[in-house]
C-alpha cells in the first residue's frame, strides 16, 4: 500500500519555482508517484484549516437552529519513519510543535500539542495512535488525528491500490484530463458508514495534468482536480434532497515516487437547501446550508 499525504483530498501549486515544461508530446505516468516509506525517512509537516459558513435548519420561516461557524486549526509536526513493510504499514513518530484551534472565539491546545505520537499499522491495514510512551489519547484528540491529511489512513493490508493522489489510469500529457474514481473520494468525505447516503451515479470527477517540473533531480507535478457529490445526508440528518458536496484542489506533488514532498491545497464546499424530518417528528424542517471548509498542507522531505 502507498503512503500519499493527501489521500481524500488535495492541493495548491508553490509559487516562486522554476516550472520547465517538456515537449507537449511527452507523456507522464503518474502511477509513479505512490511514494512508499522507508525506514530513515523524516519530513516536515504543517496542516491548516479554516471552517466557515451558515447553517439554518427552519419550521416554516422561524429558524429552529442557526450556526455560523468560524473556527481555524494549526497542526505543526516532524515525521519520522521507524519501520515500514511493502505495504507501507509500520511505525511513524510525529512530534508535534503545534496542535491548536480557535472554536467558538476560545483557543484551544490538542493534548497532542508539543508531544509526541506514534502511528502504528496493525496486521489488518488499520493504525493505531498514542501518545509516546503508550499513553492513551482523549477520543476528541484521536478524532483529530484520524481527521489530518498528514496522518495515514486506514485500509485492510492486501486489498487492491485505489490509486494515489495524482493516478491516472494511463500515462497523460500535460493538459489532457482524465476521470478518477469517484468512491474513494467519498469514503474519504463521508466514511464508510456514509458511502450509502451519496448518489455515487450522480456523482462527477475531473483531474487535468497542468505543468511539470524538475527540481534539483526530482519531477513534481501540477494536479487540478475537481469532484462532486450528491449527499444525502448532513450533521447526521438524513435528507429527502441531495445537497451537492464540492471539492476544488491544486496539487502540486513529487510524480516519480522519489519524495513525498507536495503543498495540497483544498476547497471544500457544501450548499444546497433540502428538507428532513427528525424520527418520530410530525413535520419536516427546512435546512438550508452554506458551508466552506480549506486546507493547505505542505510536506518537505528533511532527510
Amino acid at each position: 500500500m502507498s503512503y500519499n499525504p493527501c489521500v481524500g483530498t488535495f492541493a495548491l501549486a508553490v509559487a516562486g519555482f522554476l516550472s520547465v515544461q517538456d515537449p507537449a508530446e511527452k507523456t507522464y505516468d503518474l502511477s509513479k508517484a505512490n511514494w512508499k516509506p522507508f525506514v530513515g525517512y523524516q519530513g516536515r509537516i504543517s496542516e491548516d484549516v479554516t471552517e466557515m459558513g451558515k447553517v439554518l435548519l427552519l419550521s416554516g420561516e422561524k429558524i429552529v437552529k442557526e450556526t455560523r461557524p468560524f473556527d481555524t486549526y494549526s497542526f505543526t509536526a516532524t515525521q519520522d519513519i521507524l519501520g515500514a513493510d511493502d505495504e507501507g504499514l509500520g511505525t511513524m513518530r510525529f512530534a508535534f510543535a503545534r496542535a491548536t484551534a480557535r472554536k467558538a472565539r476560545q483557543d484551544l491546545k490538542y493534548g497532542f500539542h508539543e508531544k509526541v505520537v506514534v502511528a502504528k499499522g496493525g496486521a489488518e491495514g488499520d493504525w493505531q495512535f498514542t501518545l509516546e510512551g503508550g499513553k492513551a489519547l482523549e477520543k476528541d484528540d484521536l478524532a483529530a488525528l484520524r481527521g489530518l491529511l498528514m496522518t495515514p489512513r486506514n485500509r485492510k493490508k492486501g486489498d487492491p491500490d485505489e490509486g494515489g493522489l495524482v493516478s491516472s489510469p494511463k500515462p497523460v500529457k500535460v493538459g489532457e484530463s482524465w476521470t478518477p474514481p469517484v468512491k474513494p473520494f467519498a469514503k474519504a468525505v463521508m466514511g464508510d458508514d456514509g458511502l450509502a447516503d451519496v448518489e455515487l451515479a450522480k456523482a462527477t470527477s475531473r483531474m487535468t495534468l497542468k505543468a511539470v517540473s524538475t527540481r534539483d533531480g526530482v519531477l513534481f507535478g501540477r494536479v487540478e482536480a475537481t469532484y462532486e457529490l450528491p449527499v444525502l445526508r448532513f450533521g447526521g440528518a438524513k435528507l429527502d434532497q441531495a445537497i451537492l458536496v464540492r471539492s476544488t484542489t491544486e496539487i502540486d506533488t513529487c510524480i516519480d515516487g522519489k519524495l513525498p514532498d507536495t503543498v495540497c491545497d483544498v476547497k471544500l464546499e457544501i450548499r444546497g437547501k433540502a428538507t428532513t424530518t427528525a424520527p418520530g417528528a410530525r413535520h419536516s424542517l427546512n435546512l438550508e446550508v452554506d458551508w466552506t471548509r480549506t486546507t493547505s498542507l505542505f510536506w518537505k522531505t528533511v532527510k
